[in-house]
């Protein structure tokens, strides 16, 4: 898309539902960027990213002004990034609709809102996440507070630094995340960052955490049609008790 129709209001941007249509970004190796590693914009009507393992980038997915949607994203690995997941703005928005669904973040921030600002991002949904984490939201760019859809996640504190009590009250207060799991001990919920391996360990916060996403969305979303999603309280995060840290990319 030009730099004239990225500039366009959020109506004209919905005549353009061509752009980005049943895209299927999967199991990438990503290192190293020196900006975004995945970039979901534009329309992204029945898009998937998934099983992606994104390694020192400074934002491992910003999700750009979509307009359109539906826009899975569910299962991706991040690790050592200055962001994992950035909501960004500056334009008018439309209401898309993104899912954003079983994915392992060690970010400080679980999730940032750059420049989002107007509607917000209110048919986001966030579920089912595990986040090791410093603090619930940070805000760039003077973006409204989050009102997008998200329960189920869970939050486990890495250090102690005030943010997390702030961000956790904000959270109380919207309220979002009424059922997720807020853990203060600041152990890891998964087996080791050195050596990476985000396959959770046995004592896990994050086991039987989740919701059945069909009970909530009343159909089976993308990448969930296994034994490990089909229960009342699934594993939340990108890798179910006893899977294993994939290789990424697939050896041929």
């Amino acid at each position: 898309m030009g730099w004239t129709r990225w500039k366009s209001t959020a109506e004209e941007r919905l005549g353009w539902a061509e752009f980005n249509q049943d895209l299927n970004i999967h199991h990438n190796r990503i290192e190293d960027m020196n900006d975004d590693a995945l970039e979901p914009n534009s329309a992204e009507v029945n898009c998937r990213w998934h099983d992606n393992l994104i390694l020192r980038s400074r934002c491992a997915l910003r999700v750009k002004v979509v307009d359109v949607g539906p826009l899975y994203l569910y299962r991706n690995l991040f690790d050592d990034n200055r962001e994992d997941i950035r909501f960004y703005g500056e334009l008018e928005l439309n209401p898309a609709e993104v899912f954003v669904y079983h994915n392992t973040s060690t970010a400080r921030v679980a999730i940032t809102s750059n420049k989002v600002r107007g509607i917000g991002t209110p048919n986001y949904h966030v579920y089912n996440n595990l986040f090791y984490a410093r603090q619930w939201w940070g805000n760039t760019g003077g973006s409204v507070e989050p009102n997008w859809n998200g329960d189920y996640n869970v939050f486990v504190r890495r250090d102690d630094h005030p943010a997390w009590e702030t961000t956790k009250a904000m959270a109380e207060r919207l309220p979002q995340d009424e059922h997720s799991r807020w853990i203060e001990d600041g152990g890891l919920p998964f087996a080791s960052l050195d050596p990476l391996d985000l396959s959770l360990i046995e004592q896990s916060p994050a086991r039987a955490a989740g919701t059945n996403l069909e009970t909530v969305f009343g159909r089976v979303l993308p990448g969930l049609d296994g034994a490990a999603y089909d229960r009342e309280r699934p594993d939340a995060g990108a890798l179910p008790f006893g899977q294993p840290m994939p290789t990424i990319p697939r050896p041929r």
